[in-house]
């Protein structure tokens, strides 16, 4: 089952939680990540945030953490690097190996602080020597990419196999990949559905898409559609957009030897889940579905909209459809189109990177 961003946080602060986080704060810890994610409770961000910063003042350092975490991805709250890396330092400065990943990933992203590779690397070996399996990922990851390194293959794979051993997703979903393409070592698509199917099973979006992808394509396992829409769905709740379109082409019944009937209205859902993370053929499909009327109300400026905003993300193909749109429309709705599309923004999954 699709773990959300805050059931990865709390599953992370049980499996890290310091001695220095006494029962008091622990329980406010617990309350803050309920409310602030509407773990069991209606969502309450504001009163999340008063929680976990009571956690945080009794000497919390998941909590601290996590407060990091909610002004980074604007979780609730506007998004606030400067705000975050406050949160992070705290945590660090007690030890913190999760708050410490976190501070390297600031400075690979030049998000709070000047954009420094090398800096994010002596993050990550800081919080790698406490053991932490993500920061060993993220150490792997550098080495594969030559993020203030040398790009060393063997390195990163002993850094990645590492945090995959330890059980991270993240690392495991990397490991998946690089058996799927062969690199710095020979393609073996069973050992890439293994490490696929790991991180998928603990949720991981990207490790439920690479498994959705082999069912789909038969590669390293037999080709089951039905097995392949299950990890999609996984995916897809998770935030995965490319995952969202490959269920609506499932949902039209796209792919060869499906059996059932088309559910436009589910396949609607999900390309609609896709576009609004900015998948361009996704975003296509919304526009021709709206201009059609099928699986939703019959909409031009809706139609017009989406076709134009996939048709300057990419997808040609949708520059058809503003062409049939445009001789139905009346000249208000064609500019209404146009000045939606104009202020339309990517709406990302919380939490959810690729």
């Amino acid at each position: 089952m699709q773990a959300s961003p805050a059931r990865r946080l709390l599953r992370d602060r049980q499996e890290r939680t310091p001695r220095s986080d006494l029962s008091g704060s622990l329980r406010a810890a617990d309350v803050g990540l309920q409310y602030a994610f509407g773990v069991g409770v209606q969502r309450d961000t504001a009163r999340g945030i008063e929680w976990l910063k009571k956690a945080a003042s009794q000497g919390s350092t998941i909590s601290m953490g996590n407060l990091g975490a909610v002004y980074a991805n604007g979780l609730g709250v506007p998004q606030d690097f400067t705000e975050a890396m406050r949160w992070y330092q705290m945590g660090a400065n007690r030890g913190d190996a999760r708050s410490e990943t976190d501070i390297g990933i600031m400075y690979l992203m030049g998000q709070g602080v000047k954009r420094d590779p090398a800096e994010a690397l002596r993050w990550f070996r800081k919080a790698a020597d406490k053991n932490y399996a993500y920061a060993d990922s993220m150490l792997g990851m550098a080495y594969l990419q030559g993020w203030g390194v040398p790009r060393d293959l063997n390195e990163s794979l002993k850094w990645i196999r590492k945090a995959a051993d330890l059980g991270d997703p993240s690392a495991q979903t990397e490991l998946g990949w690089i058996y799927a393409n062969g690199i710095g070592v020979l393609r073996d698509l069973g050992e890439a559905v293994r490490w696929y199917r790991l991180a998928a099973e603990q949720g991981d979006p990207r490790g439920a898409y690479g498994l959705g992808i082999r069912y789909m394509q038969g590669q390293g396992v037999a080709r089951d559609y039905s097995e392949a829409e299950k990890w999609f769905r996984v995916a897809a709740e998770g935030g995965h957009g490319d995952a969202a379109y490959n269920l609506g082409l499932f949902y039209l019944r796209r792919f060869p030897d499906q059996s059932g009937q088309p559910d436009e209205a589910q396949a609607a859902k999900y390309f609609r889940m896709a576009a609004d993370q900015g998948i361009g053929d996704g975003q296509c499909y919304l526009g021709k579905m709206y201009a059609a009327g099928q699986g939703l109300p019959k909409d031009p400026v809706l139609a017009y909209q989406w076709a134009l905003i996939a048709s300057q993300n990419g997808a040609e193909q949708c520059l058809q459809t503003l062409k049939s749109l445009e001789p139905e429309m009346k000249l208000e709705q064609v500019n209404e189109a146009k000045r939606r599309a104009s202020e339309w923004k990517p709406q990302p999954h919380p939490g959810f990177t690729y």
